[in-house]
């Protein structure tokens, strides 16, 4: 593989992995030749690649920066993975890939005002071919009976919701919801039995009580093949939301 490719794929991993947030500046060229040991025309190249797939935008006079999604605020009532998969008659197959306390990611710190959380992820399957990559950043502070049971696989029914419901006693009174697609990270790739950088649609969710306090940062990776949204907008005056079920 080429060492400009090589780069490039260094960098979209950094971006994926929100070491190079979303609107951050890229290191200029002297930085990336700094730590890279690679030549002015090596980088010029893996940095053209990036804006040629549309990871990176190049601002006149002020540098290169990670591209900012364009978003579309949508509301609707708010279903987990399980229920949207059972509703489909799918009986989801459940497998706890990792569980333990983290640094917060920045934007999951300052969206939970929290230093540290604990991160689980699971994997979504159904007959044996994976659909989804649930990654939860919850308080690392909850009482263990209550999270117990997202550390097993069965039932394949249990959520975050049904933790923060049904065990804490806690409303949920709505969720926020992000989509974009996004080239899978060696991790999600191996997770999803995709080739790295293969497309994934992307679903953020951030869940929060009904007295509008943040509870949950939760990220799915789902192969596109095998999930989809529909999304219905209705025509509505400037300044109005639109909905958005899943399907």
């Amino acid at each position: 593989m080429p060492a400009s490719v090589q780069l490039a794929e260094m960098l979209k991993a950094q971006i994926l992995e929100q070491r190079l947030p979303a609107g951050s500046r890229l290191p200029t060229e002297q930085e990336l030749i700094a730590r890279s040991g690679l030549s002015r025309v090596t980088v010029r190249a893996a940095v053209g690649i990036l804006e040629d797939e549309g990871w990176l935008v190049r601002r006149q006079g002020l540098g290169t920066f990670v591209a900012e999604p364009v978003k579309q605020e949508l509301e609707s009532g708010v279903r987990t993975i399980a229920e949207v998969l059972v509703s489909r008659g799918v009986t989801p197959r459940v497998e706890v890939l990792s569980h333990e306390v983290v640094p917060a990611p920045d934007r999951v710190g300052a969206t939970l005002g929290r230093s540290e959380v604990l991160r689980i992820q699971r994997r979504y399957t159904e007959n044996d071919q994976p659909m989804a990559i649930m990654t939860a950043y919850l308080p690392a502070d909850l009482p263990d009976d209550a999270v117990e049971p997202l550390l097993s696989a069965e039932p394949a029914t249990e959520t975050t919701y049904t933790m923060w419901e049904q065990r804490l006693g806690v409303r949920i009174g709505s969720a926020t919801h992000e989509i974009h697609a996004a080239g899978a990270s060696p991790e999600i790739a191996a997770a999803l039995g995709l080739s790295e950088g293969a497309p994934v649609l992307v679903l953020r969710r951030t869940s929060y009580t009904d007295k509008d306090k943040p509870l949950e940062v939760v990220v799915f990776h789902h192969r596109p093949e095998r999930y989809e949204f529909s999304v219905t907008l209705p025509r509505t005056m400037p300044g109005r939301q639109a909905g958005m079920t899943e399907r």
